[in-house]
């Protein structure tokens, strides 16, 4: 995620999880399983565009 621009962190862990529940042994996580190619379309989309230009 270093290479992305901070603003688009939370949108992206937004797509991706769930649920966060914590709890005494630790967290647990719960992952979108349809956010993984929501997040892959956001990034392989704008390229095309780019490349399209």
């Amino acid at each position: 995620m270093s290479q992305l621009f901070p603003a688009e962190h939370p949108s992206i862990i937004q797509l991706l999880v769930r649920r966060v529940t914590v709890t005494n042994a630790g967290l647990e996580v719960d992952i979108r399983r349809e956010g993984i190619a929501g997040v892959i379309r956001e990034m392989v989309v704008p390229r095309k565009m780019e490349a399209a230009e």
